[in-house]
C-alpha cells in the first residue's frame, strides 16, 4: 500500500474517532431522553447495552486500523460494525458519517490501486462542495444563514442596513464560490486555487463558530478541521489529476451513483438531503411537538416553550425537535418526513402518557403538515 494511502486512512480513522467520541450521546442510548428512531420497527427491541457494545467495538476497530492501515480484515470488520450501528438509529445518518463510511469502503476495495483510490475520494470531496453549494441557492439560506447568522450575528449589520444597502442577494456569492471550487477540484489542472479557497472557507466557518461560542470540541468544528486536512493531504504537491473514466470501474460505480447521481434527486424530494451534502442550507424541515398535557413527562420540562416567532403550536407547550436533538445529542435531527413519522411512533412508545400533535414545517414557515 502506498504511503500516502496509509496517511489518508490514518487521517480518516483519527478524525472519525474524534467525532464519534465527541458525539457519544448519539451512540450510547442508555438514559437518553431524545428517542431512538430505527429505520425499521423490528429494530426497536434492540437493548441500549447492545448499542454501547457495538459503539465500543467500532472505536476499537478504528484504533486498530489507525495503527495497521493496511489490514483489510480490520477495515471490513469495522465497516460492518459501523453500518450495523447506524441501522439502529437514523439520527446517526449524519453527513460526516456517510462520507467516512464511503472513505472506508474505498480503502477496502481500492487498496491495491492508488489511481482508483484517489479518484473516488476526490470525487466525494468535490461532490460534497458542489451539492452543498447548490442546496444553498434558495431564500431560506439567504434569510436564515446569510442575513440572520452571518450579517446580523457575525458582522453586526442591522436589518435596516441590510435592506438599505441591498445585501440580501450578495449572499449567493457563498454557494457560487463553493460550487466553483468543487468543480475546480475536478477540472482545473492546478488545484492550488480551489484548494486554498475551500480551506479558507473552512477556516472562516471555524472563526464563525468561535464567535458564536460553539464548543470547539463538538462535532461540526472537528469535521471542518478534518476537511482542511483532507484537502491539504491531497493537493499539497499539486501532482494529482482527476480522471472521470476511473469512476466507471469496479466499485467506483457505486461512488459515482451515490455521490454524483442520487444527490441530484434530492432537489425533487426523491433522495434524502443529509445524503446529498445539504447542511445549514436553509431548506431543512423542522418539527414541533405540540403538547397538550405536560405533566406525564416532567423530565422534558427543559425542552418546553410556550411560543415562538412563527407560533407553530398556537400558544400550547412546544418541543422544538431541532433544539431538543441538538441539546440532548449534539447533532441535528434527520430532516425528512419519513424520519419524523418514525420519530412520532418512537416518541409515543417512550412517553405514552403525552397527548400531542406533531407538526412539520420549513421556510418560509407558512406550509405546515400535521403528521397523522
Amino acid at each position: 500500500m502506498h504511503s500516502k494511502q496509509k496517511l489518508l486512512i490514518r487521517l480518516t480513522c483519527f478524525f472519525w474517532l474524534v467525532i464519534k467520541i465527541a458525539g457519544y450521546k448519539i451512540w450510547v442510548t442508555e438514559g437518553r431522553l431524545y428517542p431512538v428512531v430505527p429505520p425499521f420497527e423490528f429494530l426497536d427491541t434492540i437493548p441500549p447495552l447492545l448499542h454501547t457494545i457495538v459503539y465500543i467495538l467500532s472505536l476499537t476497530g478504528l484504533i486498530v486500523l489507525f495503527i495497521f492501515p493496511q489490514k483489510r480484515i480490520i477495515a471490513i470488520s469495522t465497516l460492518i460494525l459501523i453500518v450495523f450501528s447506524c441501522s439502529l438509529d437514523v439520527l446517526r445518518w449524519q453527513p460526516w458519517e456517510y462520507q467516512f463510511l464511503f472513505f472506508l469502503l474505498i480503502f477496502i476495495v481500492n487498496h491495491n490501486n492508488p489511481k482508483l483510490f484517489y479518484n473516488a475520494i476526490v470525487f466525494i470531496l468535490a461532490s460534497t462542495y458542489i451539492y452543498s453549494g447548490l442546496h444553498k441557492i434558495n431564500g431560506g439560506f439567504l434569510h436564515n444563514i446569510w442575513e440572520h447568522v452571518l450579517l446580523s450575528k457575525l458582522f453586526m449589520v442591522s436589518g435596516n442596513n441590510i435592506r438599505y444597502f441591498k445585501l440580501h442577494y450578495i449572499g449567493l456569492a457563498i454557494p457560487a464560490i463553493e460550487i466553483a471550487a468543487g468543480l475546480g477540484l475536478l477540472f482545473i489542472k492546478k488545484k492550488l486555487l480551489p484548494t486554498i479557497a475551500l480551506i479558507t472557507m473552512h477556516v472562516f466557518i471555524l472563526i464563525l463558530m468561535i464567535r458564536l461560542h460553539v464548543n470547539f470540541l463538538s462535532i461540526i468544528p472537528q469535521w471542518n478541521i478534518a476537511m482542511i486536512f483532507f484537502l491539504g493531504c491531497y493537493y499539497y504537491r499539486d501532482n494529482f489529476q482527476f480522471s472521470f473514466p476511473s469512476l466507471f470501474r469496479g466499485t467506483n460505480k457505486l461512488v459515482f451513483l451515490c455521490w454524483g447521481i442520487l444527490p441530484a434527486l434530492s432537489f425533487t424530494g426523491h433522495w434524502d438531503k443529509f445524503l446529498s451534502s445539504s447542511m445549514y442550507s436553509g431548506t431543512m424541515k423542522y418539527m414541533a411537538v405540540c403538547v397538550k398535557n405536560t405533566s406525564p413527562a416532567p423530565q422534558l420540562k427543559p425542552y418546553f416553550t410556550a411560543k415562538n416567532s412563527h407560533n407553530i403550536c398556537n400558544g400550547a407547550a412546544r418541543i422544538n425537535v431541532y433544539g431538543w436533538a441538538l441539546k440532548d445529542t449534539g447533532v441535528l435531527p434527520y430532516p425528512e418526513y419519513w424520519y419524523y413519522k418514525r420519530f412520532k411512533t418512537s416518541f409515543k412508545k417512550l412517553y405514552p402518557g403525552i397527548n400531542a400533535d406533531f407538526i412539520v414545517y420549513k421556510y418560509p414557515f407558512k406550509e405546515r403538515v400535521i403528521l397523522e
